[in-house]
């Protein structure tokens, strides 16, 4: 098992390669997990240091695509910092990564106070990968985040809000 890669979900037909080569040029020194949800070609031949796993269920709507970020959980890894595609990522020397000792941390809401999954540093857990695969068979109104908050409860640390850079 691996220590650490950065991650992040790339949605064929909302994202394009221009997004990739911006998302993944910072981090051309460490390992780096590209989640692909959708039929697109995502090409890593500049990027020695990118795997691309692909999600093999059906991505019929926003909400499933969306769900596909589940797939963090199945990664090889001790720990997955996530940003999402729009998010320009900071350097990797980050202090939110010391500050983060439960299976899951993320920034809070200002607003509602709630997780945010737009940044998360997650233990990976192949149980936590079935039971929250398992909670969305539900219906599909029930957004992602409040999935993994629901599974998680209060068992995550909240990070400073400096760790996300779309709400500082």
């Amino acid at each position: 098992m691996h220590s650490l890669t950065y991650a992040t979900l790339f949605v064929c037909g909302v994202h394009t390669t221009v997004d990739f080569d911006w998302w993944v040029r910072p981090l051309l020194d460490f390992d780096v997990t590209v989640i692909v949800a959708g039929k697109c070609a995502v090409s890593t031949s500049h990027y020695p240091n990118v795997v691309v796993r692909r999600v093999r269920r059906p991505l019929d709507t926003d909400r499933a695509r969306d769900r596909a970020k589940f797939a963090l959980w199945t990664l090889s890894y001790d720990r997955v910092v996530y940003y999402d595609m729009s998010i320009l990522v900071r350097p990797p020397d980050c202090p939110c990564l010391s500050q983060c000792t439960a299976p899951l941390c993320a920034v809070r809401d200002p607003e509602s106070g709630d997780l945010t999954t737009d940044f998360m540093v997650i233990r990976p857990s192949m149980n936590a990968y079935v039971d929250l695969a398992t909670t969305v068979s539900g219906p599909e109104s029930v957004a992602v985040r409040d999935v993994i908050r629901w599974y998680f409860g209060k068992d995550w640390t909240a990070l400073p809000a400096e760790c996300n850079p779309r709400l500082v």
